[in-house]
């Protein structure tokens, strides 16, 4: 009995990552990193990240974007705390980012937060193409 209720707690805990990958096959089948983006539309920050956060995907093919707002969507919002808790964190406001097990909030310009985004998003693909696999 233990041992069918190890093998349901492993199949659901595979299941419930299975539904929010970090990386999932592209088009062309190579890894794609799944980057999530919450953002609300009454927020200044959101507003001001919004056009260098879909540029992402412009210049890093290999990035999968989910923008999605909460603040009109309660299933966005679900899918913000969920993320957060899969990682062992809290929703922490908006903007975030949530990708290979990591998240990031707030927006002090795309020098700067723009900045460390891109190169933690490149330093998880280096991690992905050298088997470490996604930062979790």
């Amino acid at each position: 009995m233990r041992s069918w209720l190890l093998l349901a707690l492993l199949f659901l805990a595979g299941a419930a990552q299975a539904e929010e990958p970090w990386v999932a096959p592209g088009p062309d089948g190579t890894p794609q990193v799944q980057l999530y983006f919450f953002w609300s539309l009454t927020c200044p920050h959101c507003t001001a990240a919004h056009p260098h956060i879909e540029a992402i995907p412009g210049q890093r093919p290999w990035v999968k974007l989910h923008a999605l707002e909460v603040s009109r969507e309660s299933d966005n919002l679900r899918r913000y705390s969920a993320l957060s808790r899969q990682i062992g964190t809290e929703p922490d406001g908006v903007p975030a980012w949530i990708f290979c097990g990591e998240m990031h909030t707030g927006w002090d310009g795309d020098d700067r937060t723009g900045a460390m985004l891109r190169q933690r998003l490149d330093s998880c693909r280096t991690s992905l193409a050298s088997g470490a696999g996604p930062l979790l």
